[in-house]
């Protein structure tokens, strides 16, 4: 990293400040007007767009409208994701919006705006009434594993394999259909489609065809190319493509044939059991045997079939008749099958052994519903094809006979099911909101009346579908859930809950009930959080009720704070009196001094004692924070506390009021959107929007607790987010000697910020400050400026270095001076007036130190306000991207300095020209210049005047993100200027302090300059690394 000394840059900006004083000499601060959503166009019911294959001709077209209307950037993209839990289909949206679809199953379209990373969606679910593919596999016969030998090919399939005997399975897509039928194209091979298996007995090339008839554009076909070789055996030749064969015989059997591949014909040896053989040459090398037996034979023998002076014994037994039955479904269990309602299913008669002459007689049993169930059978009746019209069960029953007289044995039966079909589920609840992509489901909620709360039961939607039919009632349906300690699920007919008794994550599976039988996977997942203490709250006075009883929150909506449940505005009194208050937790020195300490207060509108689970939903403190008259004067929020102010001549401001506050420890902010004021209020005559409308908005969310921010979006405000540590009461902020110090662990505040967009700040997006420090005071030390400018001590009473990182891995230094320590991971923080991060120190120059008279200096009020602050933490972690590049004329420190002293006005334009022109070799990459345009980075700004012992983690940030220059400056090198700037280089270090400020920023050279902003922003990648955060 770069080490410059560079003048001020956007540094000056922040000479003075702390949350600045608004000016009445406020200069415009004109951005684009961002995006606050994105909305799909003519969606569907249920948000959900049905599609069957068969007929639909990829003739859809999606768009959608980025919010507001007159959004800068309303582009936007469409990516395609999973459906938890269901089958995804292939589908995808073209550049122009037409939507793509190739195979059943759902698939979530999501439109996101290039612009905020805002998203709307709609779900997919694409079936068919025609089977669009098929899946063939063959394995060797008797292999538990069914380990499929075929390679495909562009063609269908392709295998080596060695002669003998394989079983097969076809596959349809989508499951359900029927009737793969199997002929041999060229090569030999013997098919027994009711006991699904193939006889390959001979080596060479056989070619079968695999055809499924009535798919999707005509029949499908693929054809099996398999390059066989004949099997090894000691003999020298095969019997039925192997060695030591066995065949079984129904006892009542005259003849049987096998198959011999031999160089050599073979001859079968007399045998009294074998009333005559004949050998017949299919081609060469190649033989048919067939044997006759005699009228009395054993029940076991063996035939010996020599060839080339070589034998192979192939084993006859006899046993009894019997057979059991086999459906074409892909799973059937022992003694049942499940089939689908109007679709046609082979059955078929399996033997258990060779016969020859028996036929069978296929029946329905056990059903008042017969005549409802169509059965055809072929000549033989080895295959029977059922068609049920009707959701019954029943029994299928088959007869063997020989020579037309029944068999005496027991017919074989089946148990049916006839079902629906289901070809997709689908949870149409909208869980997937906000940055988090979870819905939170509270324990309690209020009742009708709005005025009471009652057991929070909460009713899933759940729709089925056969193809792009809606399947009435929910019957054909198994549900589950997965953590009954967080959630009881209860299920009817036509009604799914949930009913909250923990908290958690929690997952309710739909599955249909047929999947088992037809091989499928037609299910539905949805995933929740649950907050079992937590109340759910859509309005105003319901929020502020529960939040001030230190409940838990669910929003249900969004929210505008001081409007009544029909949504209008409450009396300007009324807001008035919901205000909280708070003693000042930062330096109110000045107050003090001049006795004016009970007016050292800041309001805030809504403080959270407890979580909020925002369900994406906002919270908006418009009507409190911006309530201004006629004239556009501030009504309850006038502007932050004055750090010092020196009559009419110069005030400098001291900690601001606050939308939100956060004070108690151990609070998590989920998935909310939290509004210092509306968007709407940015709003300029010209359309744009303009940043100085924050000055009196205050800080949008004040923190001085351990707490969690996750997922959310926060914006609009003077400060967007600011965390300081320690003096929770406002009761000390500074302490006379380091004797004093109890160290910082007992008030240290932890902070995450993680998967969040912190956004439109007029000053600093995210600011961070101890609310503790070290008096300057004569009274610590003989060397004055060691009073002025105090030190922090180690362990060993030397003096820790200020302005610099060294101290992340230092325990005593952590454990006595950190008050604040903020980790900010996979975050998108954009558009700051002045700089994107603030680490403040308190000031500390000679006119604030407590015994300044002794200098000759006295500002009534300002003594004793100087010092060294203690120390803060921040971490970034990840992928955290500061998209905070700014037109240089547009960057405005008016609101810094309320002062009409010209001296004291921050011209920043007229400091980058000084320096500029002083050390352009130096300070050439802080500015970037683009188009005649100039742009500077925001960055992070350690900056204060006092010494800063603020430490700054990036071992865990992406490191293509950590390229930052770093550029140390210090307010006396501006001295030497003519004019206005020079004079703000004497003056200023008189109330500021001497040391540097320090500024991480990305210039000209920096892979993250301004131009990847832009390519970024065109590529809709901006909010890429903004990450959903498990919050159980």
């Amino acid at each position: 990293m770069r080490k410059n000394v560079i003048a001020l840059m956007l540094v000056l900006p922040l000479l003075f400040i702390f949350v600045v004083f608004s000016s009445g000499n406020v200069a415009s601060l004109g951005v684009s007007v961002s995006a606050s959503g994105i909305e799909i166009l003519e969606k569907p019911e249920h948000d959900t767009l049905r599609l069957d294959l068969a007929s639909y001709n990829n003739d859809t077209r999606l768009s959608a409208e980025v919010r507001p209307a007159n959004a800068s950037n309303k582009e936007y993209s469409f990516r395609v994701e999973e459906v938890e839990g269901s089958e995804f289909a292939d589908v995808s949206v073209k550049e122009d919006g037409t939507l793509i679809a190739k195979s059943a199953g759902s698939a979530r379209v999501v439109a996101v705006s290039k612009d905020g990373g805002y998203t709307d969606s709609l779900t997919v679910i694409v079936g068919s009434s025609k089977p669009y593919d098929f899946d063939f596999t063959l394995f060797s016969f008797g292999d538990a594993d069914r380990e499929n030998i075929l390679t495909s090919s562009e063609s269908g399939y392709t295998a080596q394999a060695f002669s003998g005997r394989f079983g097969f399975q076809t596959t349809i897509v989508p499951s359900g259909f029927a009737g793969a039928k199997i002929q041999v194209l060229s090569g030999f091979a013997e098919i027994d489609e009711g006991a699904a298996t193939i006889l390959l007995p001979f080596s060479g090339r056989t070619v079968l065809s695999v055809t499924v008839e009535g798919g999707l554009g005509g029949d499908l076909r693929k054809t099996v190319t398999l390059d066989v070789s004949k099997t090894a055996t000691v003999s020298g030749f095969t019997v039925n493509g192997g060695t030591g064969q066995v065949l079984s015989l129904e006892k009542e059997s005259e003849q049987t044939s096998f198959y011999v591949e031999s160089d050599s014909e073979p001859t079968v040896a007399e045998n009294a059991n074998v009333a005559e053989s004949e050998v017949t040459m299919l081609s060469a090398g190649r033989y048919r045997v067939d044997v006759r037996f005699a009228e009395m034979h054993d029940s076991e023998f063996t035939v010996s079939v020599s060839a080339g002076g070589k034998i192979e014994e192939v084993g006859i037994s006899f046993e009894d008749f019997a057979f059991s039955l086999r459906s074409e479904l892909p799973v059937q269990s022992g003694n049942g099958a499940t089939v689908l309602l109007d679709t046609p299913v082979a059955f078929y008669a399996v033997p258990s052994v060779i016969v020859n002459g028996i036929t069978y007689r296929w029946s329905v049993t056990n059903t008042a519903d017969a005549a409802q169930i169509e059965l055809s059978q072929n000549d033989s009746g080895s295959v029977c094809t059922l068609t049920a019209r009707v959701g019954t069960a029943f029994t299928l029953q088959a007869q063997a006979y020989r020579n037309n007289k029944p068999m005496d044995i027991y017919p074989a039966e089946l148990e049916i099911e006839a079902v629906r079909s289901v070809t997709a589920v689908q949870f149409t609840d909208k869980s997937s909101v906000g940055l988090a992509g979870r819905t939170t489901i509270a324990g309690e909620r209020y009742d009708g009346t709005g005025d009471k709360t009652v057991s929070n039961i909460y009713e899933l939607k759940v729709l089925a579908y056969n193809v792009d039919e809606a399947v009435d009632g929910l019957s054909d349906l198994d549900f589950t859930v997965s953590d009954e300690r967080v959630a009881k699920l209860s299920v009817t007919d036509d009604r799914v809950t949930l009913s909250p008794v923990g908290t958690g994550e929690v997952t309710v599976t739909a599955s249909w009930q047929g999947n088992d039988s037809f091989g499928k996977n037609v299910r539905a997942t949805v995933t929740f959080n649950v907050a079992h203490r937590a109340v759910q709250v859509q309005t105003s006075a319901q929020l502020f009720k529960e939040t001030k009883a230190g409940k838990a929150v669910v929003l249900g909506g969004n929210i505008k704070l001081g409007t009544n449940a029909a949504g209008e505005v409450l009396p300007l009194s009324e807001r008035e009196s919901m205000l909280g208050k708070m003693k000042s937790t930062y330096n109110i020195e000045f107050y003090k001094n001049t006795n004016a300490e009970e007016n050292a207060y800041v309001k805030y509108v809504l403080e959270f004692k407890n979580d909020v689970y925002g369900n994406g939903y906002s919270i908006d403190a418009e009507y409190f924070t911006n309530a201004r008259d006629g004239t556009g004067q501030p009504l309850l929020f006038r502007g932050p506390l004055y750090f010092v102010s020196y009559g009419q001549v110069a005030s400098v401001a001291g900690q601001d009021n606050a939308a939100f506050l956060i004070r108690t420890d151990g609070v998590t902010l989920y998935n909310v959107t939290l509004l210092g004021c509306s968007d709407e209020s940015l709003q300029t005559e010209g359309g744009g929007y303009d940043l100085s409308n924050l000055n009196n908005v205050g800080t949008t969310l004040e923190i001085n607790a351990d707490a969690q921010i996750l997922n959310c979006r926060i914006r609009n405000g003077r400060n967007v987010v600011r965390a300081y540590g320690g003096n929770r009461d406002g009761s000390k902020y500074f302490i006379d000697s380091l004797s004093e110090n109890k160290g910082a662990e007992n008030e240290r505040i932890d902070v995450r910020i993680e998967g969040c967009v912190i956004s439109q700040g007029r000053e600093f997006l995210l600011k961070i400050g101890a609310n503790r420090a070290l008096r300057a005071s004569k009274a610590l030390s003989s060397d004055v400026a060691a009073c002025i400018e105090p030190n922090l001590l180690d362990e060993n009473g030397n003096a820790y270095r200020a302005q610099s990182n060294q101290y992340l891995n230092d325990e005593y230094f952590y454990k006595t001076y950190v008050m604040t320590d903020v980790v900010l991971k996979d975050s998108v923080l954009e558009t700051s007036g002045l700089f994107t991060v603030g680490v403040e120190s308190n000031f500390s120059g000679t006119v604030l130190y407590k015994d300044s008279a002794d200098q000759g200096l006295n500002f009534e009020g300002w003594s004793g306000s100087g010092g060294t602050s203690f120390a803060s933490v921040l971490r970034l972690e990840g992928d955290v991207r500061l998209y905070d590049w700014k037109d240089l004329s547009l960057v405005d420190s008016s609101t810094l300095i309320d002062t009409e002293m010209s001296d004291l006005k921050l011209n920043i334009g007229a400091m980058l020209d000084f320096v500029c022109s002083k050390d352009p070799a130096r300070y050439g990459n802080l500015i970037q210049i683009v188009d005649g345009k100039q742009y500077v980075h925001g960055g992070i700004a350690y900056y204060g005047g006092g010494k800063n012992y603020a430490q700054l983690s990036l071992a865990s940030q992406i490191a293509s993100l950590s390229d930052y220059s770093c550029y140390y400056v210090n307010i006396d090198v501006l001295k030497d200027a003519e004019g206005d700037v020079g004079h703000q280089g004497q003056i200023l270090p008189l109330a500021a302090g001497t040391q540097d400020f320090r500024f991480y920023m990305y210039g000209s050279d920096s892979a993250n300059n301004y131009q990847k902003q832009q390519s970024d922003t065109a590529a809709g990648i901006k909010y890429a690394g903004v990450k959903a955060v498990p919050l159980f």
